[in-house]
């Protein structure tokens, strides 16, 4: 996992990775997991929104007669408010995805993660996604990309059932369609636990699409079912060569400690453990250290190591984190890390080169 990944989680994250992969193929390459912690990015297009919003008072008219003070608050509104605020109906929330799917509207879409149950049109917005998804024969590809992604990232089961069943039931680019709106999956540990019931089938694509789904979520319940993933599977890299699986994984606070104990196990898993540390950012990187100092195996652990730098992300405190660590430890593999990091944050220009070391 690059350094962009959990900047995009929350991600992820979002905006189809079947459009992207149609628009530019070349960029990915990397897992698209979008989490809570990924969820979709605003964007600048604001197309979709403004199309069903009421404007406020008062207004000034750009040089097309267009009342640029109401577009701006609508904007403001795109971004700082949630379906339930700013649609007061299912044909607004409809209209309005509509809208979003004709440009791949991240905006929109941030909109709809994760509805509050208060949410009086929610249940009827979700039946009228599903009988479109099934039963329009309309609907071109990015809308049903579009469309599943807002069942995706509903955090309702019901919805992530639904996605399961489009994709076993679909074929050609409608399977794939579907199989990726599913790797956007938001929800609980009863969505995951879901997903996990889901994983004996012997369709491929979907079974790669819940692992990616169950990857993008942070909590210690989805580590635990990651980590039995990886146990079963022959290959321990095969889910990571294709950026899903435990090394993935972005964790929460209380994932850590198991984390850290699947990576002080000292086997072929134990890297990956050692990545999702990594991917916490500072404090699982202080895991990390903490391992590494109480290691006897330091052969084992530089290989554990390898390409594991990539996985840390420059934040507030990491870098005297590494440098206080270089200057204290008397690990030569802890310090050896350290120094890869540094220097793998200096050639992406997150410390100058002329920084004090």
């Amino acid at each position: 996992m690059k350094k962009l990944l959990p900047v995009i989680l929350v991600a992820v994250a979002a905006g189809g990775i079947w459009f992207v992969m149609q628009e530019q193929p070349d960029l990915v390459s990397d897992n698209t997991q979008v989490a809570k912690n990924n969820a979709p990015t605003p964007t600048n297009n604001k197309q979709g929104s403004q199309e069903v919003f009421n404007g406020s008072s008062g207004s000034s008219l750009d040089s097309e007669g267009t009342d640029s003070t109401k577009t701006e608050q609508d904007d403001d509104d795109a971004y700082e408010k949630d379906a339930i605020e700013l649609y007061s109906s299912v044909d607004q929330a409809f209209a309005a995805l509509e809208q979003g799917a004709i440009s791949y509207d991240d905006v929109i879409l941030d909109q709809f993660v994760e509805p509050d149950e208060s949410c009086t049109w929610c249940d009827e917005l979700y039946g009228r996604i599903k009988t479109a998804l099934k039963s329009d024969t309309t609907l071109d590809e990015d809308k049903k990309s579009y469309f599943g992604e807002i069942l995706a990232i509903s955090g309702r089961k019901e919805n992530i059932q639904e996605l399961v069943r489009l994709v076993g039931e679909s074929k050609g680019e409608d399977a794939e369609i579907f199989a990726e709106s599913l790797e956007f999956t938001i929800g609980n540990d009863d969505v995951v636990a879901y997903m996990e019931s889901e994983l004996k089938t012997e369709n491929e694509l979907l079974k790669e699409s819940l692992v990616a789904g169950i990857t993008n979520q942070s909590s210690l319940y989805a580590a635990e079912i990651l980590y039995r993933v990886e146990q079963e599977s022959e290959d321990p890299d095969e889910n990571y060569d294709v950026g899903i699986g435990l090394g993935e994984f972005i964790p929460d606070e209380e994932a850590l400690p198991f984390l850290q104990d699947k990576m002080n196990v000292r086997d072929g898993r134990s890297h990956l453990a050692a990545k999702a540390l990594l991917n916490h950012g500072r404090d699982g990187l202080a895991l990390v250290f903490d391992v590494l100092t109480k290691s006897d195996s330091p052969d084992f652990d530089k290989k554990m190591l390898e390409d594991a730098a990539d996985h840390v992300i420059y934040e507030d405190g990491i870098e005297k984190l590494l440098n206080d660590t270089i200057a204290q430890s008397n690990t030569p593999t802890v310090v050896a890390f350290a120094k890869e990091i540094l220097e793998s944050f200096r050639e992406e220009g997150e410390i100058p080169d002329d920084a004090e070391e």
